[in-house]
């Protein structure tokens, strides 16, 4: 597959973005130090985010980074199969990150073939692999929480007051072992060229979700799952599960459900079932607590060299160009509950950074439609222009 002409005349220049590593509070011996043999681990379990990326621009890298440590991740084991220029920019990015005792980065994987490589069931996608693939993961402490995301999945908590440790000690005390966390699916937005920037400010509109689908009643939901079935994509209607714990194989967790749980534990992540009526009723885990904004296609610049770059798994290649129905329905929520997060941060150097990192860039990379999303009869609340001024 090759990459069309008019891609070539796109502006290749990169963002020059700086991380916050040396704001957020240091921990020389990161998460994963365990007492002697026999003694509890000392202090909370943390919160591991687990991901395997792929000739990702430093800008992107460190915002999906810095998103979700200020969700409350204490650790990122982050496997690197990049290659030429991309790898060694991640080495240099993620450096602080790695010194400041918040990154695991995996280098063992630089530039190979993954797809050829034979991984457990359910194993298909970017971030199983890297829970398979990271030995790190054999030293995490028992009821840590694992959070597998790819390099464009952002977790969203609907409460900006609440942080994924606050999720795990519910799963917890409900004696959950895993749960379902579905994803809202971004499209191109119009772009046809990549702009520079937040990919939350960039791409304010989504597909609908699995329940809007129904309730529209028109076909939406067969269509959509039609649609991706023909171009060899994930549906709208998928997710990923996050889970506790408990040794390496129990859970059972794939890319997108798991299999088993501890006995006693109640498994909120089956298979083709979601988090389950038991989950969702009783225990309140519902998909509008929780969310992934997946931002799987981006500018139809991005999504032409994703296809060339190929998957790391053995599914079909993608085929087609960005579906339009994946801008269907604007929603600019995360960027809004993103917004107030980083107000509420006590410390005001980090708080600066992050909204310095996360605000609009230059002009290239504001994207064209918010006035018109703002406007919309459906819309969220306009955003506020001058949100990344912090004071």
């Amino acid at each position: 597959m090759s990459l069309p002409e008019w891609v070539h005349s796109c502006p290749v220049e990169a963002e020059r973005v700086r991380g916050c590593a040396s704001l957020w509070p240091a921990k020389p011996n990161g998460p994963f130090t365990v007492a002697s043999t026999g003694e509890a681990y000392p202090g909370e379990p943390p919160v591991v985010l687990v991901s395997l990326f792929k000739d990702v621009l430093v800008a992107d890298l460190l915002r999906f980074l810095e998103y979700h440590l200020l969700l409350g991740v204490d650790h990122a084991v982050l496997v690197d199969n990049s290659c030429g220029h991309f790898a060694s920019d991640a080495v240099t990015a993620l450096k602080p990150y790695v010194t400041a005792g918040y990154v695991t980065h995996n280098t063992q994987f630089v530039c190979s073939e993954l797809r050829s490589m034979m991984f457990m069931q359910n194993f298909r996608g970017g971030s199983s692999m890297a829970r398979q693939l990271s030995t790190k993961l054999r030293s995490v402490p028992k009821d840590a929480f694992i959070v597998p995301l790819d390099d464009d999945e952002y977790l969203t908590l609907a409460d900006h007051t609440m942080t994924l440790r606050d999720l795990r000690r519910e799963l917890i005390r409900n004696q959950v072992c895993a749960v379902t966390v579905t994803w809202r699916v971004y499209g191109s937005n119009g772009h046809r060229c990549q702009p520079r920037g937040p990919l939350m400010r960039n791409f304010v509109r989504r597909a609908l979700t699995e329940s809007e689908a129904e309730a529209a009643k028109n076909g939406a939901r067969m269509s959509a799952r039609r649609e991706a079935k023909l171009r060899h994509l994930n549906t709208p209607f998928g997710g990923k599960p996050v889970y506790v714990f408990r040794t390496s194989m129990i859970p059972m967790c794939g890319t997108h459900w798991c299999d088993a749980c501890p006995l006693g534990l109640t498994n909120c992540a089956l298979s083709e079932q979601g988090a389950g009526l038991k989950c969702e009723r009783q225990l309140n885990l519902t998909r509008d607590r929780f969310w992934i904004n997946h931002y799987a296609f981006q500018s139809q610049a991005h999504w032409e060299l994703k296809k060339v770059r190929g998957r790391t798994n053995q599914l079909p290649s993608r085929t087609g160009g960005v579906p339009r129905s994946y801008d269907k329905k604007p929603d600019t929520l995360a960027l809004q509950l993103l917004q107030r997060r980083i107000q509420a941060l006590a410390q005001p150097t980090l708080r600066r950074c992050l909204a310095t990192l996360f605000g609009g860039g230059d002009a290239v990379g504001r994207p064209r439609n918010l006035t018109e999303v703002a406007k919309m009869k459906d819309s969220p609340t306009p955003l506020d222009p001058d949100w990344d001024v912090v004071k």
